[in-house]
C-alpha cells in the first residue's frame, strides 16, 4: 500500500499522543515523498512543534453531536488518499467516513468496521503497551516494520525562550514535580510531593512545580507546604513552555500522566509513580526512567487495575522517591 497524501489521526491525550511518535517517524521513513498530516486535538498540537515527520498539523475535535460532521468537511479539504486512525472511538471513525479518503485504516473494534475500508484485528494480549498498539496497526496495514519504538519530541527555539523565562532566578537544572493526574486515584498526595521538595531543596536542589490549568489548587498546595519551590502555573506555563522546562530539568517526579511521556521523549530522567494503573499499558523503551509501583509484587498475569485497594498511591514511600531521584537525576 502506498500513499501520496496521508492523514494520521492521533490520540487526544498528551501521553498517548507522545506514544504515537514512533508511528509518525516510521511512516515518514516508509513514505519519504508523501505529504503527511497529523490530526490532533486542539491544544496539544504544540507537542509536534519542530517535528520533521509531518508536513503540517491539523486541529481536529470530533466532539459534540455535530463534531464528526463538522470535522469531516475539514478533513475533506486535506484531500488525503489515506487516513490512519490511531484512536479507537466510533465517533472518530464516523467523522473520517465522510472525509473522502480512498483508504480508511483502523482497528476493528467498537462496531466501527463498517466505517473503515481496511480493518486490523486488535491485539488480544493484555496488558499491551500503547506504543506497541499503535505500531502494530501501521505494521499490519502498510507491511512495514516499526523497529525504532523510542518516543521522541523536539523543543523549538521559541519553547526554549519560554522555558528560560519560566525558570528565571532558578539555580541550575531544576527538579520538576508534577503532582496532578486526570484520575485522582493516580495522584500521590500533595503532602508527599512537598516532602520530596523540602528534602531536595535542603540538599541544594532547586525545585519547580507544574500542572495543567485545572490543577492550580493542587500545585498551590504543594508550593505552600514547600516554601522556596517555584509555582510554574503562576508563571504562565503552557504546553510549549513545559517542553522547554522538562528539556532543561535534572529530573521529573510525576504520577503516570502526560508530562511523564514528554520528559521521556526529551531524554530527561523521570521517576514515575504508579498506583491502580498497570505500568505495562504505557511501557516506554530506551528512556531514563525509574518506576515506583504501589504494589510491586503482583503476579505477571495480574493487573494493577484489578486491585485498586492493594495499589493505593500512598503505599509509595517518600524515601523511595527521594532515592530514585538521587540515582537517576543528571547534575547541572
Amino acid at each position: 500500500m502506498t500513499s501520496k497524501r496521508m492523514l494520521v489521526i492521533l490520540p487526544t491525550w498528551v501521553g498517548d499522543c507522545v506514544m504515537a511518535t514512533p508511528v509518525l517517524r516510521a511512516l515518514r521513513s516508509a513514505f519519504p515523498d508523501a505529504h503527511i498530516l497529523a490530526g490532533v486535538g486542539g491544544g496539544i498540537d504544540t507537542l509536534l512543534a519542530g517535528s520533521e515527520w509531518c508536513n503540517a498539523v491539523l486541529r481536529v475535535r470530533f466532539k459534540g453531536t455535530l463534531g464528526p460532521f463538522t470535522d469531516a468537511s475539514l478533513l475533506r479539504a486535506c484531500r488525503a488518499d489515506t487516513i490512519v486512525l490511531l484512536p479507537n472511538s466510533f465517533r472518530t471513525a464516523l467523522g473520517v467516513r465522510f472525509a473522502g479518503a480512498t483508504r480508511r485504516i483502523g482497528y476493528a473494534r467498537d462496531g466501527r468496521g463498517i466505517l473503515l475500508t481496511h480493518t486490523i484485528a486488535p491485539p488480544t494480549e493484555k496488558p499491551f503497551s500503547a506504543v506497541d498498539y499503535y505500531a502494530q496497526l501501521v505494521e499490519k496495514a502498510f507491511n512495514i516494520t516499526v523497529s525504532d519504538r523510542r518516543v521522541e519530541l523536539i523543543v523549538t527555539a521559541d519553547e526554549t525562550r519560554k522555558a528560560l523565562s519560566l525558570l528565571a532566578g532558578v539555580s541550575g537544572a531544576p527538579l520538576v514535580l508534577n503532582p496532578g493526574a486526570n484520575n485522582p486515584l493516580k495522584r500521590w498526595s500533595a503532602e508527599n510531593f512537598a516532602k520530596v521538595a523540602r528534602i531536595s531543596m535542603k540538599q541544594g536542589q532547586s525545585v519547580v512545580v507544574t500542572g495543567g490549568p485545572k490543577e492550580r489548587e493542587l500545585v498551590d498546595a504543594v508550593v505552600k507546604l514547600a516554601p522556596g519551590a517555584i509555582n510554574l502555573i503562576e508563571r504562565g506555563v503552557d504546553l510549549g513552555g513545559l517542553k522547554g522546562v522538562l528539556a532543561r530539568a535534572a529530573c521529573l517526579l510525576t504520577n503516570d500522566t502526560g508530562p511523564r511521556h514528554i520528559a521521556a521523549a526529551l531524554s530527561t530522567p523521570v521517576v514515575t509513580l504508579f498506583g491502580p494503573t498497570d505500568h505495562r499499558w504505557t511501557t516506554l523503551v530506551h528512556v531514563q526512567e525509574r518506576l515506583l509501583l504501589a504494589e510491586p509484587f503482583l503476579t505477571h498475569d495480574t493487573f494493577a487495575d484489578q486491585h485498586p485497594n492493594a495499589c493505593l498511591m500512598e503505599r509509595i514511600a517518600v524515601k523511595d522517591a527521594v532515592e530514585a531521584i538521587r540515582s537517576i537525576a543528571r547534575t547541572s
